[in-house]
C-alpha cells in the first residue's frame, strides 16, 4: 500500500502545482491564454482524478482489493462532479466579470487536494494510520 500511498501523495501535490502555476502564469500574461497554460490544466485535472482514484483507494485500505478498486473506480466520476460542482458555485458567488472569475474554483481545488497530500504525507488522515489520534484503544 506504500506506493498507493506515496502515489498519491504524488499527485496531490502536482495536481495543486500544477492549477497555482496556471493561475500565476495566466496572471502573468494579464488573462492572456497559451500552449503551457492549456497543459497545466490537463495536468492539474488528470492529477485530480488520479489522487481521488488513489485516495478512494486509501481510505478503504483495510478492506478486500475487491472493495478499494471499485471505491477508486467510483471516486473518479464523483471527483469530476464534485469538480464541476465546485465550478459552479465560485461562478455565482464570485460575481466580477474577468479571468479570475474562471479559474477561482481551480485554485480552491488546487490548494485543498494538496493539503490533503500533505497530511497524508505527514502520516495522518487515512484509515489504518499508526497516527494514535485514529486509532481505537479497548478497555
Amino acid at each position: 500500500m506504500n506506493i498507493v500511498k506515496h502515489t498519491f501523495v504524488a499527485a496531490s501535490l502536482l495536481c495543486g502545482a500544477a492549477y497555482l502555476t496556471k493561475i500565476a502564469l495566466i496572471a502573468a500574461a494579464d488573462g492572456g491564454d497559451s500552449t503551457l497554460i492549456s497543459a497545466l490544466w490537463v495536468v492539474g485535472t488528470v492529477t485530480f482524478l488520479v489522487a481521488s482514484a488513489l485516495g478512494a483507494a486509501l481510505l478503504l485500505r483495510s478492506r478486500a482489493v475487491w472493495m478499494r478498486v471499485i471505491a477508486a473506480v467510483v471516486a473518479v466520476p464523483v471527483a469530476f462532479i464534485v469538480f464541476n460542482l465546485v465550478d459552479s458555485l465560485t461562478k455565482s458567488l464570485y460575481k466580477t466579470d474577468g479571468w479570475f472569475r474562471d479559474e477561482l474554483s481551480l485554485v480552491i481545488i488546487g490548494v485543498v487536494v494538496a493539503a490533503i497530500g500533505l497530511r497524508v504525507l505527514a502520516g495522518g488522515a487515512t484509515r489504518g494510520s499508526t497516527d494514535h489520534r485514529l486509532t481505537r484503544t479497548r478497555g
